[in-house]
């Protein structure tokens, strides 16, 4: 039975759940054909059998241990000629895919069938079990803002002009001429100087800060609202001209995602989270496996901590720090 468990969620409990259980059949399709495997369960109000979902992530590869999806046995409920009917049905849902039709935002992402191989050619059909790299760009959205994040913090990179276009006209009549620019004119160009030269130096500055934080090796720290804590670390390459995240940046991972129990599996991070938990002292946000839910720039930590989606099963908050 531990062939259906993810390494490190065994438990003599989870086992017998899986056993027992009418989604057995489904779990055993999913791990032998896509290497899923169970990582936990979860409450669920709609299901036949135990009440309960199983979680299910990848196994293998480079995202391991992110939870993709959940199966179950349900009560599916239909009606013909104005009655209920109540069929049972084996169950797949994943946020990384989606019907054209549902009743509700979940409904549109799972698929209930009857027949396992009917599902199982169905999950096939629609590509709803994600590639490694879909897996990891879900993730790395909330780095990009992060990413943003610190970039806004560093300031704005502002070229105000003084200049009007009467003075341009001046300007451009005594290149033009040949003839001197007064001093009043050069006053102004001074001035003019003296703005490109100051913004000319924030953005430097940004974009060595921003090197210095994201273009080397980073540590991303990740939590959901089920206690799944994923550690791993990428590298930003992009040209850094834009001091920008919008569409040339790409997130290199360098040592793939791995899942921990706290940050004591991770020496190498326990001094920066531990510095996070004092600096967010005070905050009225939830914390998740010590990672504060609110998306922040923390200077003094050389971190900043982020989120695209709101933290739940599926979307974490990442807390990101140079190595």
């Amino acid at each position: 039975m531990s062939d259906y468990i993810f390494d490190g969620c065994e438990s003599e409990e989870l086992e017998q759940t899986i056993l027992n259980n009418k989604a057995l059949p489904l779990i055993r399709e999913l791990a032998f054909k896509y290497k899923l495997k169970v990582l936990k369960t979860v409450k669920s109000n709609d299901v036949a059998d135990g009440g309960v979902n199983f979680v299910m992530a990848k196994s293998e590869g480079i995202v391991a241990g992110f939870p993709i999806g959940e199966v179950s046995y349900i009560i599916e409920r239909t009606y013909k000629l104005g009655e209920e009917v109540y069929t049972d049905c084996f169950s797949y849902y994943s946020p990384y895919f989606q019907k054209s039709r549902g009743r509700t935002e979940r409904d549109r992402r799972t698929i209930k069938i009857q027949k396992l191989a009917s599902l199982m050619a169905t999950i096939k059909r629609m590509d709803a079990i994600p590639e490694d790299i879909d897996i990891q760009n879900f993730q790395v959205d909330s780095m990009r803002d992060g990413y943003r994040r610190t970039a806004a913090h560093l300031g704005r990179v502002d070229r105000d002009s003084v200049l009007e276009s009467k003075h341009i006209q001046a300007l451009v009549k005594n290149v033009i001429d040949g003839s001197p620019v007064p001093t009043d004119m050069l006053h102004i160009c001074k001035r003019q100087l003296d703005i490109f030269n100051a913004a000319d130096k924030i953005e430097s500055d940004k974009v060595n800060e921003l090197k210095r934080m994201f273009a080397t090796e980073f540590y991303a720290i990740g939590a959901n609202r089920n206690g799944d804590m994923m550690l791993g670390t990428l590298r930003l390459e992009t040209d850094f001209k834009q001091c920008s995240a919008y569409s040339s940046d790409e997130f290199k991972l360098i040592k793939p995602f791995k899942r921990i129990k706290s940050i004591e599996d991770a020496p190498e991070i326990i001094p920066i989270m531990t510095m996070l938990k004092v600096a967010s002292e005070g905050s009225d946000r939830d914390r998740l496996c010590g990672i504060p839910t609110d998306a922040k720039f923390y200077p003094e930590l050389d971190l900043v901590v982020e989120y695209y989606r709101y933290p739940d099963l599926y979307n974490f908050v990442w807390a990101l720090t140079p190595c």
